[in-house]
């Protein structure tokens, strides 16, 4: 299920909603849950970035899943900076590609959750559910948390592009 984000707050809005809808759906048994990569998929596999909202937004159980690979000669590939040929080439050179998939149990915010580490007034509901969930992954998965913003990395392609 491809959602497009859109550039615009009205388009941005619609993938959240249907987000939601699709995790009450799954609630129900009525369709497989989503698979999100709530950091757009920019990590190098060494560190988490911060998590965008849209599977934080609607503040419904997620259940984390930590991707951990490895190959024996250590290739590294971020495919949206490289561009997906280029990725596929550098993961063709990859030796021994292994791929540890961890299995955290499902988050679901409560009100102890609220209390005790959302920072009222310095952050909404969201990036509190986000920030734990990403701390958690970070732990399960050995990886550093980097402050960098998708807006850093829009900013590294233009520059790699030589703009």
């Amino acid at each position: 299920m491809f959602i497009h984000r859109g550039d615009t707050k009205e388009k941005k809005t619609e993938a959240m909603q249907i987000i939601k809808e699709r995790q009450v759906l799954a609630e129900q048994g009525k369709t497989p849950p989503m698979l999100i990569y709530p950091e757009g998929a920019t990590t190098n596999g060494e560190a988490l970035v911060y998590f965008n909202k849209g599977a934080f937004a609607s503040l419904r159980p997620v259940q984390p899943i930590v991707l951990k690979y490895w190959t024996l000669n250590n290739i590294k590939a971020s495919q949206d900076v490289l561009g997906i040929a280029n990725h596929l080439n550098v993961i063709g050179m990859a030796i021994a590609v292994t791929l540890k998939v961890t299995e955290l149990p499902v988050f679901a915010p409560n009100e102890y959750f609220w209390k005790h580490h959302w920072q009222e007034g310095k952050e909404e509901k969201w990036e509190a559910f986000a920030r734990a969930v990403r701390q958690i992954m970070a732990e399960a998965g050995d990886f550093k948390l980097s402050d960098l913003t998708m807006q850093d990395k829009f900013d590294y392609i233009e520059k790699l592009k030589g703009r």
